[in-house]
């Protein structure tokens, strides 16, 4: 034999006044609208139409609430009682909740709602708030049947709140569902059945939710629909409290099923089963009081064979302690995890809003937005410019340390240059032990030598011969400046692409909105760039030669003892007898002769020198000019104070840009749609709700 769960004794963690606030508090939440995104932990009252569910609450409440049979709520009801301080006195407050899901003009009207109550609620004083309530929703009156010319919806998922508070009172609350029906009526449609249906779930499908399901002893428990439901949700009856009525209107010889039902026999629910004596019809013609009903109960209870049930299990006054233990200990319980998934909303909030970024719907909004990221990109972009890697952002990649990555390609664009950038290897004179002719480049330079002639007496060269030869000889130079330019063009536009990335709240399209705005500006400044190499690659190739750095004089009068020594040791070489049998001035004759080449040799040869000496100068000039003043002076100069045409590519997205955007530009870049709009503003809404929860939280957890 199953035994009967006993009434659970009554928690230590909570005094009377922070009992009290804690009630008040889950009150507050229901108030607030947060039982629309965490569940709330309740007691909900389900049951079958003519189940005496009505009847059940009347006792429960002591509320008048209808029994007629053509009369039913079309909506959920909670009654809230609060015990306040001895000598205040009694009070009735009677508010909607509106549905979340409804219009914000609907919520308003609903929020704003207010019905009176003088003293008390009396059974025509009840049902004028149910007709109001019932007007308020814009639902038709009880009782109107589905041939009246209301084709509105009939029931509603708005909450009516009934909260009483008095002295006398005992913290309590109760949410009342209207009653579940089989099929269609004069009083109720199909569409009808299918919402009230839907409604009970929402409500018993909340894990934090006591269901209490009210049975008649008249039918089977399994034949009734709302145990039908409540297994569904509740398969293990964890959540379920059984409550049987009417179980003096069942037949003789019939009790035991009942009995056995109420020993939790047949159904296993873990909070058990009660017995619950009603009014019965005549009583309520005959307007028996509840008082007077509530001693009929307890003398039913005493007669057999219901004297067998414990007599904590029969009678509403045994259920009306019950329940008010198994609230009190069920909210203390769930409390502490209500504020926890609370504070994970919160935060979730916090976090959906941070990437939505701040409010951009009008332009100075839009402008203040585009400063603040325009700020923060300067900052990163400056430190990678020169070369400081102390932002986050540079750690993701190697690639984004900008002032790295130019470094390279300018090394390796000076070495292109030196092993790439001539058409012809000049001669080695160093590396010959006498005098040799023969390398390739002085035929090159013979050819120019007779291409140029002019009327020049022997023995000088025109000197357009070193000018073409240079231009000749630093064809590649063009080939290797654009290429080197290019890369860091593209390395250039992946930072600039990878930090408004960084720096761009990820929800927006601002990346690539800004990214297009400025890409005219970008090509402005690469054209800037470019024109400069140009004109460096002009004045290098197409001008004179012409330096001052006294490295082309110490290289060419290098070049020119170096060929003096090597006639010296090619002479000695041919004299292998030595010049020391020979007269002194023989000597110096064979000397000279030995030093002297005929003009056209030595044409050649001072060309070769000249040329030699001056393009090792004009190449390192060269380099550093590409690097200094094309990808230095445009590509990443730092100077933002002299209008948009000196801004490097890198830097382009400043606060000065952005202060120069017109109205237009700013909605075009910065401006939120609608969908945008509205997800702040429902963020911002039930973010502002949650935090208001969280503080009336903060006291007790």
């Amino acid at each position: 034999m199953l035994e009967m769960p006993k009434p659970k004794p009554k928690g230590t963690i909570f005094d009377v006044k922070e009992k009290s606030k804690l009630f008040e508090v889950v009150d507050k939440f229901r108030e607030l609208g947060i039982h629309e995104d965490i569940s709330l932990p309740q007691l909900v009252v389900v049951g079958d139409q003519s189940s005496g569910k009505s009847s059940l609450l009347e006792a429960l409440t002591a509320l008048p609430f209808p029994v007629a049979g053509t009369i039913c709520t079309r909506f959920a009801t909670q009654i809230v009682f609060r015990r306040t301080s001895p000598g205040e006195a009694e009070r009735i407050k009677v508010t909607i909740i509106p549905d979340e899901n409804g219009t914000e003009e609907q919520k308003e009207r609903l929020r704003a709602w207010k019905y009176d109550v003088d003293e008390s609620l009396t059974p025509d004083e009840f049902k004028r708030l149910i007709l109001s309530a019932s007007d308020a929703m814009g639902l038709p009156k009880p009782g109107e049947t589905t041939m009246g010319k209301n084709s509105g919806p009939r029931f509603s998922d708005d909450l009516l709140k009934i909260e009483l508070a008095s002295p006398t009172h005992d913290h309590f609350s109760v949410v009342d569902v209207p009653g579940i029906f089989q099929a269609a009526t004069v009083f109720q449609t199909t569409e009808d059945v299918e919402m009230i249906e839907r409604l009970v779930k929402r409500y018993i499908s909340d894990k934090r939710t006591i269901i209490l399901a009210v049975a008649s002893s008249l039918h089977e428990t399994a034949n009734q629909k709302v145990f039908r439901l409540a297994e569904v949700e509740d398969p293990n009856g964890l959540r379920t409290l059984g409550i049987l009525t009417k179980p003096d209107a069942v037949q003789k010889g019939d009790e035991q099923r009942i009995i056995d039902v109420a020993r939790n026999k047949v159904t296993e629910l873990t909070h058990g089963w009660f017995v619950i004596r009603n009014r019965s019809t005549d009583d309520i013609n005959n307007n028996v009081s509840l008082e007077k009903r509530n001693q009929n109960e307890a003398e039913f209870f005493k007669k057999s064979p219901w004297n067998q049930l414990h007599r904590d299990r029969v009678g509403i006054f045994a259920l009306n302690k019950f329940l008010r233990e198994l609230l009190d200990e069920h909210v203390k319980k769930e409390f502490p995890g209500l504020v926890s998934e609370m504070n994970k909303l919160i935060t979730n909030a916090e976090d959906e809003l941070a990437i939505l970024g701040p409010r951009r719907e009008t332009p100075d909004e839009q402008r203040r937005m585009l400063l603040r990221l325009a700020m923060k990109y300067q900052g990163i972009a400056l430190n990678a410019i020169l070369g400081n890697y102390r932002d986050d952002f540079f750690n993701a990649n190697p690639e984004f340390k900008l002032r790295m990555q130019i470094a390279n390609y300018s090394d390796e664009f000076a070495q292109q240059i030196l092993t790439h950038g001539h058409q012809m290897e000049f001669d080695d004179i160093q590396s010959h032990k006498i005098s040799d002719d023969t390398h390739p480049i002085y035929s090159t330079i013979l050819n120019f030598y007779h291409s140029s002639r002019g009327a020049e007496l022997p023995g000088m060269v025109n000197p357009i011969v070193v000018q073409n030869l240079f231009k000749w000889q630093s064809t590649n130079w063009r080939t290797e400046a654009d290429e080197y330019v290019q890369k860091i063009q593209d390395i250039t536009n992946k930072f600039i692409a990878s930090l408004l990335s960084h720096v761009c709240p990820k929800s927006t399209d601002f990346e690539q909105k800004i990214a297009a705005k400025l890409a005219p500006a970008l090509e402005k400044a690469y054209e800037r760039g470019n024109q400069e190499l140009l004109g460096i690659l002009e004045s290098e190739r197409e001008g004179l030669l012409l330096t001052l750095d006294d490295t082309y004089t110490v290289g060419l009068q290098n070049a020119r003892k170096q060929r003096q020594m090597l006639a010296l040791r090619t002479m000695q070489n041919n004299h292998a007898t030595g010049l020391g049998n020979l007269p002194d001035a023989a000597q110096l004759t064979t000397i000279l002769n030995a030093i002297s080449l005929s003009h056209e040799k030595q044409s050649v040869a001072d060309i070769h020198d000249i040329l030699r000496a001056y393009y090792f100068v004009a190449r390192k000039r060269f380099v550093d000019n590409v690097a200094v003043q094309v990808v230095e002076r445009h590509y990443l100069s730092r100077d933002t104070g002299s209008g948009m045409g000196s801004w490097g590519p890198a830097m382009c997205f400043s606060a000065q840009w952005v202060g120069e955007l017109t109205v237009d530009e700013l909605e075009q870049i910065a401006g939120e749609d609608r969908v945008l709009v509205n997800k702040r503003a429902q963020l911002v809404e039930k973010l502002e709700k949650w935090r208001k929860a969280r503080s009336f939280a903060g006291g007790l957890w």
